[in-house]
């Protein structure tokens, strides 16, 4: 019931609870106000947890949901491993294709403006995505293997890359520096 703090010190710690899911690991999250997305593998499954409970609200037709992102309307964008797909799952659970990109593995996702982008592997692309139309085009290439991370940064959209350990900055299409 104690937490350390590197620069306060000791003090009471929240108790912990452990909470089980039908899932062999938790891969991906992303928080949608008081609801938590989690995103799981081996069997692509998807879970919210909200108020202390969880419940699985989706299957996918993937090994694993390598990445989640709420779309503003109480849904998410979920990445798919081993299927290159990109699919939406609406806050009911129900869950439709976006798109279908030119690579095995959507490790991350990121929202910029008003576009969506994925970074994929492996070949490292970023893919930016026009979720009305369900279609792609390639908006980066990293050089590197599998673009894992995607954020935008306010000034631009960064990459974070495997197997170099790279953060790259994405000013504009093909634009990488």
């Amino acid at each position: 019931g104690l937490a350390l703090h590197p620069t306060l010190g000791l003090s009471a710690a929240p108790a912990l609870q452990r909470i089980e899911l039908d899932a062999e690991f938790i891969h991906s999250k992303a928080r949608d106000g008081a609801r938590l997305w989690l995103g799981t593998g081996l069997q692509g499954k998807v879970f919210v947890l909200e108020a202390g409970k969880v419940r699985e609200v989706a299957k996918v037709e993937a090994p694993m949901v390598a990445s989640l992102l709420p779309d503003g309307s109480g849904g998410v964008y979920a990445g798919l491993v081993g299927n290159g797909q990109v699919v939406h799952i609406g806050g009911d659970g129900k869950v439709s294709a976006v798109v279908k990109l030119d690579a095995n593995h959507v490790w991350s996702l990121a929202r910029r403006g008003g576009s969506l982008y994925a970074g994929t592997g492996p070949g490292g692309k970023v893919f930016a995505i026009d979720t009305g139309a369900k279609t792609s085009k390639l908006y980066a290439e990293t050089g590197a293997d599998h673009v894992l991370v995607l954020a935008d940064g306010g000034d631009a959209l960064y990459a974070g890359t495997a197997d170099q350990a790279l953060l790259l900055r994405i000013d504009a299409e093909k634009s990488v520096r």
